[in-house]
């Protein structure tokens, strides 16, 4: 991936938010910000994970309607994933009324930012405070170039670049957060952030293979939560597309180190940060990404060159066997869970029986 003549000032994305949400200062009570009894949040979350047909959008847009009106910022994040997967799946509507969902999804997410900001400021809210999720907020704002160019069907070179170095921002600014976590002794907050560092990796990696055929995405708002089908659960999702139209979407999902249990539990590829995104002796989040900032800046040593072949070819190879499973049966959705003979034949350590 080469760099573009894009001026950064040029750029308003989610690092962008993130930093400007953290300018909030708390004065006043927030009252009470627990969601309202809603029959489109249970509709929503209760849907398997996978991209909707055309005849489930109108769905989706209602859903997104009523729930725009909340504060709670999982509620307006379940909002924002609604009216873009419309955007991305529905091909009847014209390209102006789904970039216009893109639209709406974009600034729910800026405005769940700004509120998981204020409750996270504030000392009456504990139980909302997530410690990851204004990271995840902003990463899914940082996706608007990509949204728009498959919408628009043109993924070009320059909105694969813009989402490469705004969620390489944000996960440097996560790392400090991690180091933050660490030094208080919060190991909840500590693992937060590590599977949060470890899911951009394999973003980078994916974006970085600079192929507009395949691109990814962050899971949606019910595909990222275990609460319902939680075998259909995932992190990222890898989608073929072509000339906007998507054909196909690989569901990913990004452990550190998965136990036997998560092997058998996930029908989504695994793949294991430590093992497939690391080299040996640097399995830290940072040590892949830094080398992956230092390759595309044109200043990465020997070793970080070698960190990013080898995290590529990984998760190619990775890619390659999943996709090479059969499908799903049960399901006609674009989203395909996929059978993992092959794949656990070629890498043992995704063995059901390791």
């Amino acid at each position: 991936m080469e760099r573009s003549h894009v001026h950064p000032d040029e750029i308003m994305g989610g690092y962008d938010a993130l930093q400007l949400s953290r300018s909030i200062n708390v004065t006043d009570s927030i009252g009470n910000i627990a969601l309202r009894p809603s029959d489109s949040y249970r509709e929503y979350h209760n849907m398997h994970k996978v991209f909707v047909g055309e005849s489930t959008v109108p769905k989706l847009v209602a859903i997104g309607q009523d729930l725009e009106r909340e504060f709670l910022p999982d509620a307006l994040d379940t909002a924002a994933w609604s009216f873009l997967e419309a955007g991305l799946v529905s091909n009847s509507r014209s390209r102006d009324e789904r970039i216009q969902w893109v639209d709406r999804a974009i600034c729910l997410w800026t405005e769940a930012l700004r509120n998981q900001e204020l409750i996270n400021q504030s000392e009456e809210h504990e139980w909302y405070r997530e410690d990851s999720s204004t990271y995840r907020l902003a990463l899914s704002i940082a996706f608007e170039p990509l949204f728009k160019a498959i919408v628009q069907g043109d993924v070009t070179s320059e909105s694969r670049e813009k989402v490469f170095r705004d969620i390489l921002a944000i996960a440097q600014h996560a790392e400090v957060q991690r180091h933050l976590a660490s030094k208080s002794g919060d190991v909840e907050a500590l693992g937060d952030m590590l599977g949060f560092e470890h899911e951009v990796n394999a973003m980078l990696a994916i974006l970085h293979m600079d192929d507009p055929r395949y691109v990814c995405v962050p899971s949606s708002a019910r595909a990222g939560s275990g609460t319902t089908h939680p075998e259909q659960t995932h992190d990222i999702v890898v989608i073929n597309q072509h000339w906007g139209k998507i054909l196909d979407a690989a569901p990913v999902e990004v452990k550190a180190h998965a136990s036997l249990n998560d092997i058998r539990r996930y029908k989504a590829l695994i793949v294991r940060g430590k093992m497939h995104m690391a080299m040996p002796g640097r399995y830290s989040p940072e040590h892949t990404r830094n080398a992956f900032a230092a390759y595309y800046e044109g200043i990465d040593t020997k070793i970080q060159a070698q960190t990013v072949y080898q995290v590529k070819s990984n998760l190619k190879e990775l890619l390659r066997l999943y996709r090479g499973g059969a499908k799903d049966a049960t399901s006609s959705s674009i989203t395909r869970y996929r059978d993992k003979k092959m794949l656990m034949i070629a890498h043992p350590e995704l063995s059901y029986s390791r």
